[in-house]
């Protein structure tokens, strides 16, 4: 989906993952969509290891639970949106867009294109 609205994906397998791939490409990120629950390391602790390393990074978590199902709510405190699964093309265009055009979109370090990771 995020390709078909024009990102560049970095994909990642499970939260570990993701966190390691955000320190080899930091410099290119703009956006994280983490899905709530991954293997290894689910997604807010995943959000909460990225965040040492560039505070001020937008992410968007994705998530078929409702909102106060989730062991999240800390994260969301932080400014951190929320996307409810199942979710459409629109919703997913409208919410990066949101995260992208936020307060901590503007401390985040300016990259060619928005780079989103998000478990498979």
């Amino acid at each position: 989906m995020l390709r078909d609205l024009g990102y560049h994906v970095i994909p990642a397998a499970n939260g570990r993952e993701a966190v390691n791939l955000f320190k080899f490409n930091a410099d290119r990120v703009q956006l994280l969509l983490l899905d709530v629950m991954m293997p290894e390391l689910d997604g807010p602790h995943a959000y909460e290891e990225i965040i040492t390393l560039r505070p001020h990074i937008p992410v968007i978590f994705s998530s078929g639970y409702t909102p106060d199902a989730v062991p999240f709510i800390a994260a969301i405190g932080k400014g951190a949106l929320v996307l409810q699964k199942p979710y459409t093309l629109k919703s997913l265009s409208q919410m990066i867009r949101t995260a992208l055009d936020g307060p901590a979109a503007a401390a985040s370090t300016p990259a060619a294109a928005p780079v989103a990771m998000k478990d498979k």
